[in-house]
């Protein structure tokens, strides 16, 4: 809009409401399907439904370079990423996935970078690995 461009304000996840940030990414039905997944797997607890709430939540479950918070930081980053490309796929490309779709997406890319990463032996750690079925690279000493 602030380009000059005039079309239908409406989401096209839901075709309910107007489209902004806080309905598109957490309070759309679409949005609230997959980040109640989400938030289930990054262990957070908070009811926020929008940015803010968000952000808030998430600093307290903890935040810091412990690997539950890097899970937190990659998973909230990966459903803002796959929500919007499911928006646009929707509005450029007429492709629709579903909710379980864009979830497995949002796993698919968190697990392989979980995997890139090199962390040091920990309990949180041998956690995290089996919750996600993977083997993370260790810390030489």
């Amino acid at each position: 809009m602030k380009w000059g461009i005039h079309s239908v304000n409406i989401c096209y996840l839901c075709y309910n409401k107007a489209e902004d940030l806080d309905h598109l990414l957490f309070q759309c039905q679409f949005a609230t399907e997959v980040w109640g997944k989400v938030k289930g797997l990054a262990e957070i607890s908070g009811q926020g439904t929008n940015w803010h709430q968000i952000i808030n939540d998430m600093v307290n479950s903890g935040n810091g370079n412990n690997i539950m918070s890097v899970v937190r930081r990659l998973l909230l980053a990966a459903s803002v990423y796959d929500i919007w490309k499911e928006r646009n796929g929707r509005i450029f490309r007429d492709v629709t996935r579903s909710s379980e779709d864009v979830f497995k997406g949002i796993m698919e890319t968190v697990k392989t970078r979980l995997m890139s990463l090199t962390v040091r032996e920990s309990v949180a750690v041998r956690r995290m690995e089996s919750l996600w079925g993977i083997t993370c690279k260790r810390v030489v000493s």
